[in-house]
């Protein structure tokens, strides 16, 4: 009887999880701010995604940092991503602490922000990324584009570890479903010049 149930279970939680595989990849249109998060469980893809306001969520800010004095920073609201599952919604608001930790922080520090004003095609800037209240630094493979004199748009994708942020990859529905370790950040950013 138990085993029936278990699989009984099973079969339910992989139809609700499934929906998800049937969302269309987001690839957004133009030139829009954008932050999309992709992954897999042992079961399905997932796909988070977001299209940000730039007055509302990028600003320059001052750092008291012996390597720069100002950089870019993106505000990423961690509770207005979108997906069709609103199980695996709550469960990502859960997993990046969004009570505790209501962004995710992207940052460009001004050396890098200078060489992107002078590239015009592939760069590979380093970028700090802050989840959950841990942040790292990647040298990003991007694409940087002149949208006009006075705007760029840069355009990246980074695969992480959720471990390298502190964020054990979660277990659920009795350790049937297994979220993997990596993710990709797929992002957009309007970058006034």
């Amino acid at each position: 009887m138990k085993y029936y149930f278990s699989i009984l279970l099973a079969a339910i939680v992989i139809s609700i999880q499934g929906q998800s595989t049937r969302f269309a990849e987001f690839n957004p249109e133009g030139y829009r701010n954008f932050i999309n998060i992709s992954g897999e469980t042992n079961v399905h893809h997932f796909n988070l995604y977001q299209i940000f306001e730039q007055e509302k969520f990028v600003n320059f800010q001052a750092q008291a940092n012996e390597y720069w004095k100002e950089e870019l920073v993106i505000r990423v609201p961690v509770k207005k991503f979108h997906t069709p599952n609103k199980i695996f919604y709550n469960d990502f608001i859960e997993l990046m602490q969004g009570n505790k930790h209501p962004y995710i922080l992207i940052s460009i520090p001004e050396k890098e922000l200078q060489n992107l004003k002078d590239a015009n095609g592939k760069i590979n800037p380093e970028i700090h990324i802050k989840l959950a209240g841990t942040e790292k630094t990647y040298r990003i493979s991007c694409r940087i584009d002149q949208y006009s004199n006075d705007i760029l748009f840069l355009r990246g994708q980074q695969k992480i570890k959720l471990t390298d942020f502190k964020i054990e990859p979660p277990v659920k529905s009795f350790g049937l479903i297994k979220v993997n370790n990596s993710v990709f950040i797929n992002f957009g950013i309007i970058i006034p010049n």
